[in-house]
Order: structure tokens, then sequence, then C-alpha cells
């Protein structure tokens, strides 16, 4: 049964979403002025396209505009947050399930209550599963658990995301892929969030299970639009802002900084390249792109 949690839903943990779904979005009202989430680093004659990624999407939203292939034809290296495919591998699924138990001597029913035990079990019965099963895994597990789960169920998934779509545009142009952190390091970081707050995730993540596809569909439709500011809202009312800006620093800003630096050893080298990163990473005063401005590159939305 744990090779089968693992199995089911180890794509999403490493590259799709870490959000708890909020029910208190609004919806996105449709304008005129629909920009896709793509920027260009001019660097003399060569160019850094920078994409921003819904990592899980349905699959109607395909073809993208073409202004993403376009950048895609003319690039030299594409270039993604970490290597999902190394989640299939024995030794990466062992690395998850090593890293997603609770110590022996804990249980998870010590941090969620019974009607919050119970209410697991109903969201997973129809997986063949029940609150016993998965009550030996970290909360931040069960958090992802639950939301593949649903997110798949309102017709949403890892598989369909914008950078899974993107990169087999790129493999078939016949580009090397590079990635920006390693695919363990993502894991650690799910795993290094304070307790309270994977705590706080799951319990959110339980209530607000039935609106994950108001949540998706609000998400995609400001992604559509290219609506930054939209984005940013979404995504700072669902990650509990309320319990400090720690968890903001660990998911965006010292990656973001991170990835600056690799974008600036893209920048000595003579060749162009694609960078698609969740869209999270590209909106707000700490985003990749402020970061990139902060410094004078010229860098602009296509």
């Amino acid at each position: 049964m744990i090779k089968k949690i693992i199995t089911m839903c180890a794509v999403t943990i490493v590259i799709g979403s870490s959000i708890s779904c909020s029910s208190t979005a609004d919806k996105v009202l449709k304008g005129n002025d629909v920009r896709p989430l793509l920027w260009e680093l001019k660097n003399g004659d060569r160019s850094i396209y920078i994409a921003g990624s819904i990592h899980i999407a349905p699959g109607d939203i395909y073809p993208l505009d073409d202004s993403f292939y376009q950048a895609i034809e003319n690039s030299d290296h594409f270039v993604l947050e970490a290597d999902a495919s190394l989640t299939t591998t024995p030794e990466f699924q062992k690395f998850i399930i090593e890293t997603s138990l609770l110590p022996d001597n804990d249980d998870l029913a010590n941090y969620v209550d019974e009607n919050h035990r119970r209410q697991i079990t109903e969201i997973l019965t129809p997986y063949n599963m029940t609150f016993e099963h998965i009550r030996i895994f970290k909360p931040w597990m069960v958090s992802a658990v639950i939301s593949d789960y649903k997110t798949k169920e309102f017709g949403y998934s890892s598989e369909n995301g914008v950078d899974i779509h993107l990169q087999a545009v790129a493999d078939e142009m016949g580009l090397d892929t590079m990635y920006l952190e390693s695919a363990e390091s993502q894991i650690l970081l799910r795993d290094s969030y304070p307790k309270e707050y994977q705590i706080a995730e799951l319990i959110s993540t339980i209530d607000n299970v039935n609106t994950f596809g108001d949540y998706y569909e609000n998400l995609i439709s400001a992604w559509k639009l290219g609506d930054t500011k939209r984005i940013k809202n979404i995504i700072d009312e669902s990650l509990l802002l309320s319990k400090g800006d720690e968890f903001l620093d660990l998911l965006f800003y010292q990656r973001n900084k991170n990835w600056l630096e690799a974008i600036e050893g893209f920048l000595e080298t003579n060749d162009n390249y694609f960078i698609v990163v969740g869209a999270g990473h590209l909106v707000g005063d700490g985003s990749l792109i402020n970061l990139l401005k902060d410094k004078e590159y010229d860098v602009n939305r296509l």
C-alpha cells in the first residue's frame, strides 16, 4: 500500500502544487488584455525566455499561445525546476518513503482529531484506503496524497501541467533538458516545513477538499489571462499566510535567489535558454522577474 501511495502521487509531490486550496477565492473577471506568462531576458543577441507554469492543469488548455512554442524553437536548452522522471525509479521512491514516514513512536492521529480522521477515510475510500493506511505518514505527505487524488477527480493533474507539456515540445525539437535544482531538494523542502504549518495545511486541505475544482478553475483562468496580480492574490490566500512569512521564504524567495545565480551563469554562455518554473515564482515583490530587474537586466514581458 505504501508503494501504491508513493507511485500514485510522486510526480505531484516533486513538481506539483504545495498549495492548500481555499474556498475564499473569487472568480476571475475576463478582460481584453490577455498576455502569456512569458518574459524575455536579452543578452546582446542572445535570449533567455522565462515562462510561468501551472503545475496541475486540465488537458483542454492546449495548445498554448504561439509565443511559447516560438520561444522554445529559438532556444538551445530547455530548463525545468527539477527532474520529475526520477520519481519512477525505485531509488527515488525509497527516498520519498524514508523522508515522509513519521518516526516509529509517532502517529498521524496525534495531529488530527477524530472528525478529520473520519473525513480522511471518506476521501480515500474510493481508492481502497482508509486513515489506517496513511497514519504512518507525516502531515505534508498526507496533504499531497489527498490533493493528488481529489484534483484528478476534478480533471486536473500534474501529467497535464504546462511544464510537462512544454518539455514534450522541447524533446520533440531535440533540445537538451537542464534543471535548476534536484528532485531530492523539493522533497526535502516539503519535509522542512514547520510541523505547525504541516498540520494547518493538512486540516485546510481536508476542510476545503470539495473546493479544489473551483480553486483550480480560478487559477487557470488567471493564468490564461496572464493576470499576475490575481495569480499572486490566489496563491497568497491559499498559503495560510497567517502562519508567517517563513514558509513563503522557503517556498519562493530563497529558491528564486538560487535560480537567479543559475540564470546569471546561463548569461555567460553564447546559447539561448527556455526556462519554465511555477507561476508563483514570477509574481510579486520577491519574484524571479523582479530580482532580475533589480539587477538592471534587460527583461521584458512578451
